[in-house]
Protein backbone atom coordinates (compact mmCIF):
# COMPACT_ATOMS: atom_id res chain seq x y z
CA UNK A 1 0.00 0.00 0.00
CA UNK A 2 1.05 3.61 -0.56
CA UNK A 3 1.97 5.37 2.41
CA UNK A 4 2.44 8.91 0.64
CA UNK A 5 0.37 11.88 1.91
CA UNK A 6 -0.24 13.11 -1.93
CA UNK A 7 0.04 11.30 -5.44
CA UNK A 8 -0.01 12.50 -9.00
CA UNK A 9 -2.46 11.60 -11.33
CA UNK A 10 -1.56 12.34 -15.41
CA UNK A 11 -3.32 11.92 -18.46
CA UNK A 12 -1.88 12.33 -22.71
CA UNK A 13 -3.65 12.39 -25.70
CA UNK A 14 -2.62 8.80 -27.09
CA UNK A 15 -4.73 6.48 -24.33
CA UNK A 16 -3.66 3.71 -25.52
CA UNK A 17 -1.51 2.30 -22.64
CA UNK A 18 -4.04 4.26 -20.15
CA UNK A 19 -6.74 6.75 -19.83
CA UNK A 20 -5.18 8.27 -16.34
CA UNK A 21 -2.29 6.88 -14.28
CA UNK A 22 -1.07 7.60 -10.59
CA UNK A 23 2.33 8.21 -9.51
CA UNK A 24 3.85 8.69 -6.21
CA UNK A 25 4.87 11.97 -6.12
CA UNK A 26 7.57 11.96 -4.26
CA UNK A 27 9.32 8.66 -5.70
CA UNK A 28 7.70 8.99 -9.32
CA UNK A 29 7.00 5.16 -9.23
CA UNK A 30 4.17 4.14 -10.93
CA UNK A 31 1.22 3.42 -8.88
CA UNK A 32 -2.30 2.32 -10.65
CA UNK A 33 -3.82 2.91 -13.89
CA UNK A 34 -7.44 3.71 -14.93
CA UNK A 35 -7.82 2.11 -18.68
CA UNK A 36 -10.91 2.03 -21.20
CA UNK A 37 -11.77 5.85 -21.54
CA UNK A 38 -9.70 6.93 -24.30
CA UNK A 39 -7.70 10.11 -24.63
CA UNK A 40 -8.71 12.73 -22.02
CA UNK A 41 -8.88 16.15 -23.02
CA UNK A 42 -7.74 19.31 -20.95
CA UNK A 43 -8.84 19.99 -17.55
CA UNK A 44 -11.55 17.21 -18.16
CA UNK A 45 -10.63 14.69 -15.27
CA UNK A 46 -12.19 15.51 -12.05
CA UNK A 47 -12.09 13.53 -8.33
CA UNK A 48 -15.76 13.01 -6.92
CA UNK A 49 -15.51 12.50 -2.98
CA UNK A 50 -11.89 10.50 -3.40
CA UNK A 51 -14.60 7.97 -4.32
CA UNK A 52 -15.10 7.88 -8.01
CA UNK A 53 -12.55 9.56 -10.84
CA UNK A 54 -14.57 10.71 -13.40
CA UNK A 55 -13.26 11.77 -17.29
CA UNK A 56 -14.68 13.37 -20.51
CA UNK A 57 -13.47 11.58 -23.55
CA UNK A 58 -11.75 13.58 -26.31
CA UNK A 59 -13.26 11.59 -29.32
CA UNK A 60 -16.66 10.63 -28.08
CA UNK A 61 -19.63 12.39 -26.55
CA UNK A 62 -19.46 10.37 -23.03
CA UNK A 63 -17.73 10.71 -19.58
CA UNK A 64 -16.29 7.42 -17.91
CA UNK A 65 -16.55 6.69 -14.16
CA UNK A 66 -14.42 4.16 -12.08
CA UNK A 67 -14.46 3.90 -8.88
CA UNK A 68 -11.07 5.12 -6.92
CA UNK A 69 -9.67 1.39 -6.15
CA UNK A 70 -10.27 0.03 -9.37
CA UNK A 71 -8.69 -0.01 -12.79
CA UNK A 72 -12.22 -1.32 -14.42
CA UNK A 73 -15.47 1.72 -14.94
CA UNK A 74 -18.76 1.24 -13.37
CA UNK A 75 -20.42 -1.17 -15.55
CA UNK A 76 -24.09 -1.50 -16.60
CA UNK A 77 -24.10 2.56 -16.65
CA UNK A 78 -23.55 5.32 -19.66
CA UNK A 79 -22.75 8.33 -19.46
CA UNK A 80 -23.85 10.47 -22.61
CA UNK A 81 -23.37 13.95 -23.22
CA UNK A 82 -24.76 16.20 -25.88
CA UNK A 83 -21.41 16.29 -27.79
CA UNK A 84 -17.68 16.17 -27.04
CA UNK A 85 -16.78 17.52 -23.59
CA UNK A 86 -14.18 20.54 -23.50
CA UNK A 87 -14.06 21.10 -19.67
CA UNK A 88 -15.21 19.04 -16.71
CA UNK A 89 -15.89 20.28 -13.10
CA UNK A 90 -17.76 18.35 -9.95
CA UNK A 91 -18.67 20.35 -6.82
CA UNK A 92 -16.40 19.24 -3.75
CA UNK A 93 -19.61 17.37 -2.34
CA UNK A 94 -20.03 15.49 -5.30
CA UNK A 95 -23.61 16.79 -6.16
CA UNK A 96 -23.23 18.44 -9.55
CA UNK A 97 -21.56 17.75 -12.60
CA UNK A 98 -20.99 20.50 -14.52
CA UNK A 99 -19.64 19.71 -18.20
CA UNK A 100 -18.98 22.56 -21.35
CA UNK A 101 -19.73 21.27 -24.61
CA UNK A 102 -18.97 24.05 -26.94
CA UNK A 103 -20.44 26.98 -25.68
CA UNK A 104 -22.72 25.69 -23.91
CA UNK A 105 -22.61 24.71 -20.14
CA UNK A 106 -24.79 21.70 -18.77
CA UNK A 107 -25.21 20.75 -14.99
CA UNK A 108 -26.54 17.20 -14.12
CA UNK A 109 -27.53 16.40 -10.77
CA UNK A 110 -25.02 13.35 -9.94
CA UNK A 111 -27.10 10.88 -7.79
CA UNK A 112 -29.68 10.92 -9.75
CA UNK A 113 -28.26 11.25 -13.56
CA UNK A 114 -31.12 14.46 -13.99
CA UNK A 115 -30.15 17.21 -15.96
CA UNK A 116 -30.82 20.25 -14.43
CA UNK A 117 -29.57 23.14 -16.49
CA UNK A 118 -28.46 24.36 -20.03
CA UNK A 119 -27.05 27.64 -20.76
CA UNK A 120 -25.05 29.48 -23.02
CA UNK A 121 -23.68 32.54 -22.21
CA UNK A 122 -20.32 32.00 -24.01
CA UNK A 123 -19.91 32.88 -27.82
CA UNK A 124 -17.12 30.28 -28.17
CA UNK A 125 -15.87 27.33 -26.60
CA UNK A 126 -15.70 26.93 -23.02
CA UNK A 127 -11.92 25.76 -22.11
CA UNK A 128 -12.10 25.14 -18.37
CA UNK A 129 -14.24 25.10 -15.45
CA UNK A 130 -13.35 25.50 -11.73
CA UNK A 131 -15.40 25.66 -9.11
CA UNK A 132 -15.19 27.68 -5.78
CA UNK A 133 -13.67 25.71 -2.48
CA UNK A 134 -17.15 25.90 -0.52
CA UNK A 135 -19.32 24.69 -3.99
CA UNK A 136 -21.07 27.65 -4.04
CA UNK A 137 -19.75 29.05 -7.01
CA UNK A 138 -17.97 27.68 -10.13
CA UNK A 139 -16.35 29.64 -12.99
CA UNK A 140 -16.08 29.22 -16.68
CA UNK A 141 -13.56 30.71 -19.20
CA UNK A 142 -13.64 29.94 -22.93
CA UNK A 143 -12.07 31.34 -26.33
CA UNK A 144 -13.97 34.59 -26.53
CA UNK A 145 -11.84 35.49 -23.47
CA UNK A 146 -14.61 36.12 -21.71
CA UNK A 147 -14.62 34.67 -17.84
CA UNK A 148 -17.69 34.16 -16.08
CA UNK A 149 -18.93 33.66 -12.40
CA UNK A 150 -22.03 31.25 -12.02
CA UNK A 151 -23.76 30.76 -8.62
CA UNK A 152 -24.61 27.46 -8.43
CA UNK A 153 -27.82 27.40 -6.75
CA UNK A 154 -29.31 29.65 -9.69
CA UNK A 155 -28.30 27.43 -12.16
CA UNK A 156 -29.94 24.39 -10.62
CA UNK A 157 -33.37 26.29 -9.77
CA UNK A 158 -36.34 24.50 -10.47
CA UNK A 159 -38.07 27.87 -11.86
CA UNK A 160 -37.49 27.21 -15.37
CA UNK A 161 -39.17 31.01 -16.09
CA UNK A 162 -36.38 32.87 -14.32
CA UNK A 163 -33.59 33.46 -16.74
CA UNK A 164 -30.07 32.11 -15.55
CA UNK A 165 -27.32 34.53 -15.90
CA UNK A 166 -23.94 34.97 -14.43
CA UNK A 167 -23.07 36.63 -11.14
CA UNK A 168 -19.85 38.12 -12.93
CA UNK A 169 -18.66 38.72 -16.64
CA UNK A 170 -14.80 39.51 -17.03
CA UNK A 171 -13.95 40.77 -20.44
CA UNK A 172 -10.65 41.79 -19.69
CA UNK A 173 -8.78 39.24 -21.68
CA UNK A 174 -8.12 40.08 -25.36
CA UNK A 175 -7.62 36.82 -26.99
CA UNK A 176 -8.57 32.93 -25.81
CA UNK A 177 -8.83 32.59 -21.96
CA UNK A 178 -6.65 29.17 -21.68
CA UNK A 179 -6.74 28.16 -17.51
CA UNK A 180 -8.29 29.33 -14.64
CA UNK A 181 -7.14 28.79 -11.03
CA UNK A 182 -9.39 30.04 -7.74
CA UNK A 183 -7.79 30.30 -4.42
CA UNK A 184 -8.99 29.33 -1.28
CA UNK A 185 -11.34 30.49 1.55
CA UNK A 186 -14.59 32.46 1.20
CA UNK A 187 -15.25 36.43 1.53
CA UNK A 188 -11.71 36.77 0.39
CA UNK A 189 -11.36 34.29 -3.17
CA UNK A 190 -9.13 35.23 -5.58
CA UNK A 191 -9.68 34.21 -9.54
CA UNK A 192 -6.27 34.07 -11.51
CA UNK A 193 -6.70 33.84 -15.07
CA UNK A 194 -4.27 33.15 -18.15
CA UNK A 195 -4.65 33.69 -21.93
CA UNK A 196 -2.80 33.78 -24.86
CA UNK A 197 -2.92 37.65 -24.69
CA UNK A 198 0.16 37.53 -22.66
CA UNK A 199 -1.40 38.73 -19.64
CA UNK A 200 -2.10 37.11 -15.93
CA UNK A 201 -5.24 38.65 -14.37
CA UNK A 202 -6.05 38.48 -10.65
CA UNK A 203 -9.78 39.12 -9.44
CA UNK A 204 -11.52 39.98 -6.31
CA UNK A 205 -14.23 37.34 -5.91
CA UNK A 206 -16.89 39.25 -2.82
CA UNK A 207 -16.30 42.81 -5.44
CA UNK A 208 -16.39 41.20 -9.08
CA UNK A 209 -12.97 44.09 -9.25
CA UNK A 210 -9.61 43.39 -11.51
CA UNK A 211 -6.92 43.47 -8.69
CA UNK A 212 -3.85 42.98 -10.33
CA UNK A 213 -2.40 42.50 -14.03
CA UNK A 214 0.72 40.30 -14.98
CA UNK A 215 1.65 41.29 -18.45
CA UNK A 216 4.55 38.63 -20.07
CA UNK A 217 6.39 38.58 -23.18
CA UNK A 218 5.34 35.07 -23.94
CA UNK A 219 1.84 33.45 -24.69
CA UNK A 220 0.29 31.79 -21.53
CA UNK A 221 -1.04 28.23 -21.56
CA UNK A 222 -1.24 27.84 -17.85
CA UNK A 223 -1.29 28.72 -13.88
CA UNK A 224 -0.91 27.48 -10.59
CA UNK A 225 -1.33 29.21 -7.55
CA UNK A 226 -0.17 27.49 -3.46
CA UNK A 227 -2.56 27.25 -0.67
CA UNK A 228 -0.87 30.40 0.44
CA UNK A 229 -1.23 32.34 -2.33
CA UNK A 230 2.00 33.95 -2.09
CA UNK A 231 3.27 32.31 -4.64
CA UNK A 232 2.11 31.74 -8.65
CA UNK A 233 3.57 29.66 -11.18
CA UNK A 234 2.67 30.24 -15.21
CA UNK A 235 2.98 28.48 -18.09
CA UNK A 236 3.88 29.81 -21.57
CA UNK A 237 3.63 28.26 -25.17
CA UNK A 238 6.99 28.61 -25.59
CA UNK A 239 7.65 25.92 -22.29
CA UNK A 240 9.25 28.17 -19.92
CA UNK A 241 7.47 28.57 -16.43
CA UNK A 242 7.24 31.51 -14.52
CA UNK A 243 7.73 32.18 -10.67
CA UNK A 244 5.64 35.40 -9.75
CA UNK A 245 5.75 36.23 -6.18
CA UNK A 246 2.30 37.67 -5.23
CA UNK A 247 3.37 39.54 -2.08
CA UNK A 248 6.29 41.15 -3.05
CA UNK A 249 6.21 44.65 -3.94
CA UNK A 250 5.86 46.87 -5.91
CA UNK A 251 1.88 46.57 -5.68
CA UNK A 252 0.69 48.42 -8.45
CA UNK A 253 -2.38 46.99 -10.39
CA UNK A 254 -0.32 46.48 -13.70
CA UNK A 255 3.18 44.86 -13.31
CA UNK A 256 5.28 43.87 -16.37
CA UNK A 257 7.45 40.79 -15.67
CA UNK A 258 11.11 40.42 -16.64
CA UNK A 259 11.07 37.03 -18.70
CA UNK A 260 15.39 37.68 -18.36
CA UNK A 261 15.50 37.11 -14.88
CA UNK A 262 16.64 33.28 -14.84
CA UNK A 263 15.94 33.21 -11.02
CA UNK A 264 12.40 33.34 -11.75
CA UNK A 265 12.07 30.38 -14.20
CA UNK A 266 11.52 26.66 -14.79
CA UNK A 267 13.37 25.95 -17.93
CA UNK A 268 13.34 22.44 -19.34
CA UNK A 269 10.06 21.70 -21.59
CA UNK A 270 10.36 22.20 -25.12
CA UNK A 271 7.30 22.64 -25.93
CA UNK A 272 3.80 24.30 -24.60
CA UNK A 273 3.00 23.71 -21.17
CA UNK A 274 -0.17 22.40 -21.05
CA UNK A 275 -1.13 21.80 -16.83
CA UNK A 276 0.55 23.07 -13.55
CA UNK A 277 0.25 21.71 -10.00
CA UNK A 278 2.13 22.70 -7.20
CA UNK A 279 2.17 20.27 -3.97
CA UNK A 280 0.26 20.80 -0.93
CA UNK A 281 3.53 21.66 1.05
CA UNK A 282 4.19 24.29 -1.42
CA UNK A 283 7.90 22.66 -2.35
CA UNK A 284 7.36 20.75 -5.36
CA UNK A 285 5.72 21.93 -8.73
CA UNK A 286 4.79 19.14 -11.40
CA UNK A 287 4.19 20.23 -14.80
CA UNK A 288 2.66 18.62 -18.14
CA UNK A 289 3.67 19.39 -21.91
CA UNK A 290 3.38 19.32 -25.59
CA UNK A 291 6.33 17.33 -25.51
CA UNK A 292 5.51 14.27 -23.80
CA UNK A 293 6.73 15.27 -20.71
CA UNK A 294 5.77 15.62 -16.98
CA UNK A 295 8.12 17.12 -14.43
CA UNK A 296 8.61 17.46 -11.20
CA UNK A 297 10.58 20.65 -9.95
CA UNK A 298 12.11 21.28 -6.55
CA UNK A 299 10.41 25.22 -6.53
CA UNK A 300 12.93 27.00 -3.90
CA UNK A 301 15.78 25.92 -5.97
CA UNK A 302 13.86 25.65 -9.33
CA UNK A 303 16.27 22.39 -9.87
CA UNK A 304 13.98 19.80 -12.25
CA UNK A 305 13.73 16.27 -10.04
CA UNK A 306 12.62 13.94 -12.37
CA UNK A 307 10.73 13.44 -15.91
CA UNK A 308 7.94 11.02 -16.27
CA UNK A 309 7.60 10.71 -19.71
CA UNK A 310 4.68 9.63 -21.87
CA UNK A 311 3.40 8.85 -25.31
CA UNK A 312 1.79 11.87 -26.36
CA UNK A 313 0.98 15.52 -25.78
CA UNK A 314 0.20 15.66 -21.67
CA UNK A 315 -3.22 16.79 -21.00
CA UNK A 316 -3.79 16.86 -17.63
CA UNK A 317 -1.27 16.58 -14.50
CA UNK A 318 -2.33 17.36 -10.73
CA UNK A 319 -1.57 16.90 -7.20
CA UNK A 320 -3.99 15.28 -5.01
CA UNK A 321 -4.14 14.13 -1.58
CA UNK A 322 -4.05 10.14 -1.73
CA UNK A 323 -7.79 8.85 -1.15
CA UNK A 324 -8.30 6.59 1.60
CA UNK A 325 -9.64 3.56 -0.54
CA UNK A 326 -7.88 4.08 -3.10
CA UNK A 327 -5.33 0.54 -2.44
CA UNK A 328 -7.93 -1.21 -0.62
CA UNK A 329 -9.65 -3.79 -2.91
CA UNK A 330 -12.01 -4.75 -0.70
CA UNK A 331 -13.84 -1.45 -0.10
CA UNK A 332 -17.12 -1.30 -2.61
CA UNK A 333 -18.28 2.08 -3.68
CA UNK A 334 -21.98 2.08 -4.55
CA UNK A 335 -22.55 4.27 -7.32
CA UNK A 336 -25.81 5.79 -6.96
CA UNK A 337 -26.55 7.44 -10.00
CA UNK A 338 -28.94 7.00 -13.06
CA UNK A 339 -27.75 7.35 -16.92
CA UNK A 340 -26.95 10.99 -17.44
CA UNK A 341 -29.95 12.46 -19.55
CA UNK A 342 -28.69 14.21 -22.46
CA UNK A 343 -31.63 17.30 -22.24
CA UNK A 344 -33.71 18.53 -20.13
CA UNK A 345 -37.32 17.55 -19.26
CA UNK A 346 -39.98 20.26 -20.15
CA UNK A 347 -42.82 19.53 -17.71
CA UNK A 348 -41.16 18.96 -14.08
CA UNK A 349 -43.36 16.42 -12.49
CA UNK A 350 -43.33 16.13 -8.76
CA UNK A 351 -45.07 13.86 -6.52
CA UNK A 352 -47.50 14.97 -4.23
CA UNK A 353 -47.42 14.42 -0.41
CA UNK A 354 -51.62 13.92 0.99
CA UNK A 355 -52.10 14.46 5.00
CA UNK A 356 -55.07 13.59 5.51
CA UNK A 357 -56.26 15.57 8.49
CA UNK A 358 -60.31 15.01 10.55
CA UNK A 359 -61.19 18.46 10.62
CA UNK A 360 -64.65 18.95 12.60
CA UNK A 361 -68.03 20.92 10.67
CA UNK A 362 -66.89 24.26 12.71
CA UNK A 363 -63.39 23.90 10.79
CA UNK A 364 -65.42 23.86 7.28
CA UNK A 365 -66.59 27.06 8.40
CA UNK A 366 -63.59 28.62 9.02
CA UNK A 367 -62.28 27.45 5.98
CA UNK A 368 -64.84 29.43 3.86
CA UNK A 369 -64.20 32.46 6.09
CA UNK A 370 -61.03 32.21 5.08
CA UNK A 371 -61.82 31.60 1.70
CA UNK A 372 -63.74 34.70 1.48
CA UNK A 373 -61.20 36.74 3.30
CA UNK A 374 -58.66 35.29 0.43
CA UNK A 375 -61.08 37.16 -2.10
CA UNK A 376 -61.62 40.02 -0.76
CA UNK A 377 -57.37 40.04 0.34
CA UNK A 378 -56.87 39.67 -3.82
CA UNK A 379 -59.47 43.20 -4.33
CA UNK A 380 -57.45 44.90 -1.66
CA UNK A 381 -54.22 44.13 -3.12
CA UNK A 382 -55.19 45.09 -7.11
CA UNK A 383 -55.22 48.48 -5.67
CA UNK A 384 -51.75 48.53 -3.97
CA UNK A 385 -48.39 48.80 -5.41
CA UNK A 386 -46.16 45.56 -5.93
CA UNK A 387 -44.23 46.39 -2.64
CA UNK A 388 -47.33 47.30 -0.42
CA UNK A 389 -48.69 44.07 -2.17
CA UNK A 390 -45.67 41.92 -1.56
CA UNK A 391 -46.16 42.78 2.01
CA UNK A 392 -49.51 42.54 2.93
CA UNK A 393 -49.36 38.58 1.03
CA UNK A 394 -46.67 37.89 3.36
CA UNK A 395 -48.73 39.14 6.74
CA UNK A 396 -52.26 36.67 4.68
CA UNK A 397 -49.43 34.18 4.82
CA UNK A 398 -48.03 34.38 8.13
CA UNK A 399 -51.59 34.37 9.42
CA UNK A 400 -52.21 30.99 7.63
CA UNK A 401 -49.40 29.57 9.02
CA UNK A 402 -50.09 30.38 12.46
CA UNK A 403 -53.48 29.44 12.16
CA UNK A 404 -52.71 25.67 10.90
CA UNK A 405 -49.91 25.31 13.56
CA UNK A 406 -52.52 25.97 16.21
CA UNK A 407 -54.98 23.48 14.71
CA UNK A 408 -52.52 20.92 14.40
CA UNK A 409 -50.81 21.59 18.39
CA UNK A 410 -54.60 21.89 19.45
CA UNK A 411 -56.23 19.28 17.66
CA UNK A 412 -53.46 16.32 17.05
CA UNK A 413 -50.76 16.48 18.98
CA UNK A 414 -52.67 16.53 22.23
CA UNK A 415 -54.73 13.04 21.28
Amino acid sequence: MNKSVEIAITCDLSGAMFTCCVWDAKTGNHLTVYRGGGAVNPRCVSLVESKFLITADAQKPLLHIWPINSQEQVKNKRFVTPGCVSALAVSPDGCFVVAAVAEVVYVWHFPTGKMVTSVGRHFQAITVIKFHQNGSHFVTAGQDGMILVWTLARCVDLDRSVTIEPLYKFTHHSLPVQDVHVGVGTAGTLIYSVSTDRTCKVYDFSSGTLVMDLVFQESLTAITVDKAESRACVGTAEGSIYEVKLMAPPRSREIHMDSNDVRSVFMGHTGSVTCLSISLDGVNLLSGGEDTNVCVWHIPTKQLIRIISHKAAVTNAFFTLTPFTMFDEEVEHQLATGTFQRMMETVEKFEELTIDVEAPPEDAVATQNAASTSQHTVSDANSMGDAQKHEYYIRQLRKINTDLYKYIVDNQLGK
